[in-house]
């Protein structure tokens, strides 16, 4: 196997993940809503069982495929990694060389194989079975296995969202449809054939899930973390910060306290740093850092009787060791979500079949899986709106021409026709959807508990609205 690289320049890039990946479950994802939404319920989805063989299909108001058949079967050659039988899709992410402990190949790849025996269940699409090929980079050759894979040609698709992504753009670049995570945001913005949840991040942007949490519990004067080495930790602390700026100060809100140059793996701990939050009078805690720098500075709290003070966590949903082995510590904690959380009503949704299809597999329900079953069923949408003669660009077409859809009720609506690029600190209108939203869920006894209405656990906003408003409870569910 090739060494693995050294230097400044991995060590800034993995922790640019590890910050990215504390955005993505801390409140910092750009989750957006449909343009065709209803205040409280957004149910339409592109691409669905009905209108197969037009690129693109037609909105037909309902956010969940029925029972197959899917598609119809016709003959195509030369289509990388399909057969008359299967259509291979290869995920590329990193296995046991992650030195950052989440668990990244294994947990996607039970997302997207319990997502494909679903389907394949059903008959597959077009006549043929999903099959997943699992490629591990080993941490350092992302670029080099992802050129393997253009070479080889025997893949349709890539799914996957590894520790350092450098070879994805080689894959967008030859044409391969690339499902990834909010993490590699940075590289998809302004690539039509990378696809991402939610649409693309924007890290430096104010957001007003960032006020809500805070209003939720009460507080009123913020503190805000993140790590000085990793620029995305830095933006993220700028972007939760411009939040309290620009909506804060009317609700009675303001950041009391930021640090974004916190050293990675706190070495020296965090006793200063809680003692000048004490001294503010900080009563909330917004972070962009790591689950276990969140943890020593909840221990930290606690010594210095802040025990009782919130924060947002990264990373911690569907984590149940971590929260009940620490419960005590998470009590009131928020965990955000950008998809519909496990404890709402899961009617009208594919929330059910997730839950059934990986309780049936033995695996674990969290994150990464979850991502990568909303991966692995935007490619599904795409191969279905495609039509039987379908090839890579056809459904990279027909994707992009979806402007609400919502993989089963599960996400907020995507209009693909813009969200392939970030909205901006200086525009947050021009490619935002009608609404952004969010879920949240709060740590109680050393379970997560949904905050919200189980049959529309989104909050949802209007970004072309300066003002801050109490958010919209929301479902995408099918009627």
């Amino acid at each position: 196997m090739p060494a693995i690289r050294s230097g400044r320049s991995t060590v800034f890039r993995l922790l640019a993940l590890l910050a990215a990946m504390a955005m993505l479950f801390s409140a910092c994802g750009n989750s957006d809503d449909g343009d065709d939404a209803s205040p409280t319920t957004a149910a339409t989805d592109n691409g669905d069982e009905g209108d197969e063989g037009a690129a693109g299909g037609a909105e037909i108001g309902s956010a969940v495929i029925g029972e197959g058949p899917h598609g119809e079967f016709e003959s195509i050659e030369g289509v990388p990694g399909v057969t008359d039988e299967e259509i291979h899709v290869a995920l590329l992410s990193t296995g046991d060389a992650n030195p950052i402990g989440y668990c990244l190949l294994q947990c996607q790849a039970d997302g997207i194989q319990a997502y494909f025996d679903w389907r394949n269940a059903q008959g597959g699409i077009h006549g043929r079975q999903l099959v997943l090929d699992v490629i591990d980079d080993e941490f350092a050759n992302n670029q080099l296995r992802a050129a393997e894979i253009i070479d080889g040609g025997e893949h349709f698709a890539v799914i996957g969202s590894p520790i350092m992504g450098t070879g994805f753009i080689d894959l967008t670049d030859a044409g391969v449809p690339v499902f990834a995570s909010a993490v590699q945001s940075d590289m998809a913005n302004g690539v039509n054939n990378m696809y991402t949840p939610v649409g693309t991040v924007c890290i430096t942007c104010p957001a007003k899930r960032n006020i809500w949490p805070v209003k939720d519990s009460g507080a009123s004067k913020v503190g805000i973390l993140g790590f000085g080495i990793a620029q995305a930790s830095k933006d993220c602390v700028a972007g939760q910060k411009a939040s309290f700026d620009k909506w804060g100060g009317p609700q009675g809100i303001e950041a009391v306290y930021v640090n974004d140059d916190l050293p990675y793996g706190l070495p020296n701990g965090v006793g200063p740093e809680v003692s000048a939050m004490k001294r503010a009078g900080v009563d909330f805690i917004m972070t962009c850092l790591d689950q276990n720098s969140v943890k020593t500075i909840e221990e930290e709290l606690s010594r210095q009787d802040m025990g009782d003070v919130p924060l947002v966590l990264p990373n911690a949903y569907g984590d149940e060791e971590y929260l009940t082995q620490n419960a005590e510590l998470l009590e009131g904690d928020y965990i955000g979500l950008m998809y519909r959380p496990l404890e709402a009503n899961q009617a009208g949704t594919d929330l059910e079949a997730l839950v059934e299809q990986m309780s049936a597999a033995g695996s674990a329900i969290n994150d990464w899986a979850i991502i990568s079953w909303i991966n692995a069923d935007q490619l599904f949408r795409g191969l279905l709106a495609a039509g039987p003669q379908f090839d890579q660009q056809k459904v990279v077409d027909s994707i992009n021409s979806f402007t609400a859809t919502t993989s089963g009720g599960l996400t907020h609506a995507i209009d693909w026709t813009r969200q392939h690029n970030a909205i901006t600190p200086d525009d947050l209108v021009t490619n935002a959807p009608a609404q952004e939203c969010f879920a949240y869920v709060q740590v109680q006894d050393g379970k997560a508990v949904l905050m919200g209405d189980a049959d529309k656990p989104h909050f949802c906003w209007d970004p072309a609205d300066e003002d801050w408003k109490e958010p919209v409870p929301t479902s995408f569910a099918a009627e």
